[in-house]
């Protein structure tokens, strides 16, 4: 089932991708044209950003910044002009081509480039999140969605494929020994949150940052869906990409039988945190306070427990669009949060995974992966 524009703007991940969405549209008709929207979203973003931060968007013609060592005037456009612009591109791109495979990887690879859930959300985010823009979000989400089927989708186990990253690692290949690696996991948790709850300042608002992510630990194989010509979905959704242009990507064997766990939203991940939950609140709440605004108990699941009844778990893409990066209640005492997990990943607890294939390389091209030779 294609998820809802409602759920798609529910997260701020989708309510980014639909920002990005508008923004792409306007730079793909307007050639080298000027681009209204984007610089009203650029300022609009620049003032509401809790940072403050200066930003230089050359790619899509404009730019803010410093010049000569002063700092460039800023004019200050409100989001409900921004609201307008939006809604003016809606009628000036009317009947235009529906966004193809390639089209909705630029716009999802913008959307969780900039996902962040060690400090507050930035200026884009917020403006996303102001209810005139959202009001007019709801038109780009609604253009969006009905050619995304795939994003709703499990996991694909006729197509999986890992992504090397350079320097080779190898630990991401298997069959290694999951169940170590899980244990290994599970100690480190309870060390770092022993550690905290006696070194971490007791003030929510110190200047403390640690652990912000909530995945299953590295060094387990991880994999995502085969994308055609375009390659496996990993080598574009990354968050907190260290920038690679270059990678290899081999396709893995996936038994028929294995099980794997869905997470297609925030009642699948508040599930398995009230199934199996691992407090972890001394050493992330200081992150995910600032990421979310909420300041109380955190948990994650205890994936140790949770491999003992399935071989992997897969976030889709419309779960991480829709959850990734709130406060998910999980019994009206703690919360959660996805972060860290690339949309599509599914991670592996069975050493049954192998590489099936030869190593493919890739590098990126102009904002593109292609194979290369």
């Amino acid at each position: 089932m294609v998820m809802t524009v409602d759920q798609l703007l529910a997260g701020p991940r989708g309510r980014r991708l639909a920002l990005e969405f508008a923004l792409w549209t306007e730079q793909r008709d307007a050639l080298d044209g000027p681009c209204p929207v984007a610089i009203a979203v650029s300022h609009a973003a620049h003032r509401l950003d809790g940072a403050g931060r200066a930003r230089a968007y050359t790619a899509r013609g404009w730019m803010i910044g410093r010049r000569r060592g002063r700092a460039l005037q800023v004019p200050e456009v409100t989001p409900d002009e921004v609201a307008t612009q939006l809604d003016s591109l809606v009628q000036r791109t009317a009947g235009v081509d529906s966004p193809d495979i390639a089209a909705q990887l630029t716009v999802l690879d913008h959307a969780v480039a900039n996902a962040r859930y060690w400090q507050e959300p930035d200026g884009e985010d917020r403006l996303a999140a102001v209810p005139a823009v959202l009001v007019s979000l709801e038109h780009w989400a609604a253009r969006l969605l009905p050619h995304a089927a795939w994003w709703s989708s499990g996991c694909d186990h006729a197509t999986q494929h890992l992504v090397r990253w350079p320097p080779p690692d190898a630990s991401s290949d298997g069959p290694g020994d999951p169940v170590a690696r899980l244990a290994t996991w599970r100690a480190e948790i309870d060390a770092d949150e022993s550690r905290a709850r006696a070194e971490v300042p007791s003030d929510i608002h110190a200047p403390y940052s640690g652990q912000w992510w909530s995945m299953p630990p590295h060094g387990l194989c991880v994999t995502t869906r085969m994308l055609g010509a375009l390659g496996p979905a990993g080598l574009w959704l990354v968050e907190d990409s260290f920038g690679h242009e270059r990678a290899a990507t081999v396709a893995v064997e996936v038994p028929e039988d294995l099980r794997v766990l869905e997470i297609r939203g925030s009642e699948d991940w508040a599930e398995i945190c009230r199934r199996w939950p691992v407090e972890v609140t001394a050493h992330k709440r200081h992150d995910w306070y600032r990421a979310t605004g909420r300041n109380g108990r955190w948990v994650v699941p205890d994936w140790t427990l949770l491999a003992r009844e399935y071989d992997g778990v897969h976030l889709s893409v419309a779960g991480y669009l829709s959850t990734a990066g709130t406060a998910i209640d999980v019994d009206g005492e703690a919360a959660s949060v996805i972060a860290g997990w690339d949309p599509d990943s599914t991670w592996w607890f069975t050493p049954r995974v192998r590489a099936s294939g030869p190593a493919l390389p890739w590098r990126l091209d102009d904002g593109h992966w292609h194979p290369s030779t």
